[in-house]
This record gives structure tokens, sequence and C-alpha cells, in this order.
């Protein structure tokens, strides 16, 4: 037999004999098939445990999921949750998977395990008095939007910082520190905003880096090559160099500490390989929804998640609204040419009337659908109040 033709004779049989040596070993090839890659950790303070497990199926699809260990016992949670993350030092933040169907999954939700609940709400970031709050659950990698809440009327606006990503800390003075990049000095600057006044005063040309909550001070690095540290006293205003020592310079600020805190509260542990994660039971908990609106109508109110104000401009969250008021939503692509903020068209049919969302009664906030009280007031024909739920 000439070499090319044996050549040929191996090519040709090589898959055939691969699959008769993984039929040889089953055990191994679901092995391989079904390894479960794990972060297990455990609550110092309080034992809590749990895994974030990962792994390919059969048909090579992903799969994540959360397991729980209460009482000696091992639990999974439902396919709807994948990740437990420690946020602050009294908040697990829950991960939900893109397939499900009751929450949205591009915002926040969070997991008491002293309560056994996850609740969908909004995260605060407060002032020192705590009348102010700022608001980042809007921002991913395609939008940069912040929004500061007024504790005492309820109301929520967008603080523009247009589109750009900052570091944001309240200082002693209850003002909101922040950096964006300035048109005017062409270059990044940091700024302090007062939330009564709703006033902007410019501090320094730099970028924040850091707050001290103690000595009341930034950590901000200079617009130049060398990149070097700085610290700038909030009470003096002068500022002195502290060198390129990113560890050692960062470690003194109190928003660093914070992380400190809470990546120390949890320890690993090792994952229970034994455990057959199929047959575990599922772990049992409630689900609520902080609701910030009331929505009034005939004299009925009905809770939504929030009402944001843009541009002096005021949005509802309509999902929570379709349900009770037997609101239908139709969505499909623009077509080319069309005027439309996020490339699709939403279609309302309320009672058998069909109304098309035009273009400046809505926005499209993190994938979820927001009208102005105008157009929901066309839809249903007649009139609504906004009330804030103050807790």
């Amino acid at each position: 037999m000439k070499e090319t033709s044996l050549k040929k004779l191996i090519v040709f049989f090589s898959p055939l004999l691969l699959l008769i040596l993984l039929a040889s070993f089953p055990a191994m090839a679901e092995d391989t098939e079904r390894t479960w890659h794990t972060d297990s950790r455990m609550d110092k303070d309080t034992g809590f445990t749990w895994c974030n497990a990962e792994r390919y199926t059969d048909d090579y699809s992903f799969q994540r999921r959360i397991l729980i260990k209460r009482d000696g016992a091992w639990y999974i949670m439902d396919k709807d949750w994948w990740a437990l993350i420690i946020y602050k030092t009294d908040q697990y933040q829950i991960w939900q998977n893109y397939w499900a169907q009751e929450y949205n999954p591009l915002t926040n939700y969070w997991f008491d395990p002293k309560t056994d609940t996850i609740s969908h709400r909004l995260n605060y970031n407060y002032s020192p008095d705590r009348k102010w709050a700022f608001i980042n659950d809007f921002c991913n990698y395609m939008q940069k939007d912040y929004f500061i809440k007024d504790m005492q009327t309820g109301t929520i606006s967008l603080f523009d910082l247009n589109n750009h990503t900052s570091a944001l800390f309240w200082d002693k003075q209850n003002r909101l520190i922040y950096c964006k990049y300035s048109e005017q000095d062409r270059q990044n600057t940091i700024y302090a905003y007062y939330p009564v006044t709703k006033s902007i005063k410019k501090i320094i040309n730099g970028t924040l880096r850091g707050y001290d909550e103690e000595s009341n001070s930034l950590l901000f690095v200079k617009n130049e090559p060398t990149r070097q540290f700085f610290n700038y006293d909030l009470n003096s205003g002068k500022e002195k160099p502290l060198g390129w020592d990113w560890d050692q310079v960062y470690s003194g600020y109190s928003s660093y500490k914070e992380n400190q805190i809470i990546y120390a509260r949890s320890v690993k542990i090792d994952f229970p390989k034994d455990i057959d994660i199929e047959s575990l039971p599922v772990y049992e908990v409630k689900k609520i929804t902080d609701y910030q609106h009331n929505i009034n109508i005939s004299g009925k109110s009905y809770p939504v998640d929030y009402v944001l104000t843009i541009n002096n401009q005021q949005y509802i969250t309509l999902r929570p609204l379709a349900s009770p008021l037997g609101i239908k939503i139709a969505i499909d692509m623009a077509p080319k040419g069309s005027i439309s903020p996020d490339g699709r068209i939403y279609t309302i049919n309320y009672k058998g009337q069909t109304v098309v969302l035009s273009a400046d009664e809505y926005i499209n906030l993190n994938w979820t659908l927001m009208v102005t009280p105008q157009a929901l007031e066309s839809i249903i024909q007649e009139k609504i109040t906004i009330s804030p739920i103050l807790n």
C-alpha cells in the first residue's frame, strides 16, 4: 500500500477510533461533561455557607446554580438564580439568569439569609445625614446613568455625567464628590455636587480614585504622564504627593478598607464532591419587591418599582402595571429609517384599543420599558397621579 493511501486511511478512521476509546471509558467521558467548577464560601459571622457552581451538560449547554447549606444539609436554589456575591457588610447580591421571566434580569436583587428572602430593590448609597442617596443600578457597559434620590420627597432624578463612568463618594458635608471630563479644561476634573441647591463646584483637575471618611480627603491622580498619586484635603484645600505604590497608597482610604471588610467576611471551603447535585431539594425563598411609588387611578393605587425624572420629565415603569390594568405589550424591531430611541417599536393593547408609543413617550432603561404619565393617561383614557412610598 502506498504511503499516501495509508495516511488517508488513518485520517478516515481517526474519529471512529476516538469514539471507540470514549465508549471504553464512559465514566471518564461523563466526568468531563459534568465537572462542577465552584466558588464555595462560608460567612464567618453567621456560618451561612453557599456555593456558586458551574457545569456543562450532556448537550454542552452551560448552567450556573447556587447551593446553600442549612443545618448540615445541602439545598439547591431555583434555576432562576445563578450566583451570590458578597456586596457590603450586611448584603448579598444575587444574580438572575437571563431566561427568568418573573423579574428583569438587569436590575438588582438581594438575598437575606436571615429571613430567606430575595428582594427586588434599588441599592442606595446614603449621604451621612441620610437625606440623599445616589443610585448606580442603571449603569452597565452600554449605559452609565446615575440617579439621586431625595429621601424626604421620594423623587429620583437623573444625575447627568454625560455617559462618563465615575467613582462617587459622599463627603462629610453631604456633598457628592465625582469626576468627569471637562470640555472647558479638556481633561478629567473632580467636582462637588450640592443636592440641596443642585449646584456644582469644581474642586481640582485630576481623576478620582478614592475617598477617606476619617480625614475627609480624596485620593486622585493628576492628568499627566507620570500618574503619581496625590492626596487632596477637602478641609484645607491642600494637596500633597503620595508616590506611585498603589497598594500602599490606596490601603489608607476608607473606600478601600470597606472592600477589605467585605472580602474578609467569608472564607473558602472545599466543595462537597460526593453530593448528587441533581437530587438536592430546592431551597425555598420568598420574593418581595420594594416599590418606590404608587400610580393612583380612579381611587385605586398600583405600586411600581420606581418613577424616574429625566430632564424634568417623569417616566413610569410599565411592567408592574401590565397585569393589574390588563395592558398587553408587543415588541418589534423598528424598520430602517424610523425614529426610535432604542431601535424597537412598542405596541400597547388596552381593552381592544391599540396604541404605538412614539419616541417622546417612552425610554428603555436597562431593558426596562418606562412611559411618560401623559402616555399612560392616553392609553387608559384616565387621569393619574403619582405618590411616593416613603419608608
